[in-house]
């Protein structure tokens, strides 16, 4: 801000006498930021300063952003019905790996039911009662209700 009378002003002179003062200290420095003319000559100012700055942005700015196109932030998948749905993308990046990824279609809830039964420790007779029930949905898309299992129940076998 190059405001020495700041710096000499009582009553900004310790981080205690600034907090106690905050609303008065803001007003000063809104009114300084107001003085620009855009966004880019105040970043260039604060830059200058060693003060870092940042664009605060939604969720959908910010997967539209260069960055987050640049590091693949999010994929497009089939959302089967005819269109895509945008979803988050692997968080890691290996130098060894091309980033291509593997065609991938978000599960209908329920769809693997049947098949995490089969590969679960759970007793057939616990089992069997499950598809059809209120507790379970066996059919794709289907709400599907809080079911009786515990974790035990879904830890695979080994195969």
């Amino acid at each position: 801000m190059r405001r020495q009378d700041l710096a000499d002003d009582p009553r900004f002179r310790t981080p205690q006498l600034r907090r106690v003062h905050l609303a008065e200290l803001h007003a000063i420095v809104q009114t300084w930021i107001n003085t620009f003319e855009d966004m880019a000559s105040l970043d260039a100012q604060l830059d200058e300063a060693k003060i870092a700055t940042g664009q605060l942005r939604d969720v959908r700015e910010f997967a539209a952003s260069e960055w987050a196109t640049a590091w693949g932030l999010t994929r497009e998948v089939s959302d089967r019905a005819g269109g895509s749905i945008t979803i988050p993308a692997p968080p890691w990046h290996f130098s060894a790996h091309d980033g291509t990824l593997a065609p991938q279609v978000p599960a209908l809830q329920g769809e693997h039911n049947a098949e995490l039964l089969r590969n679960s420790a759970t007793p057939r007779s616990r089992s069997r009662r499950w598809p059809g029930t209120r507790r379970w949905s066996s059919r794709p898309g289907r709400p599907c209700r809080r079911i009786g299992i515990t974790r035990r129940d879904l830890q695979f076998a080994a195969t």
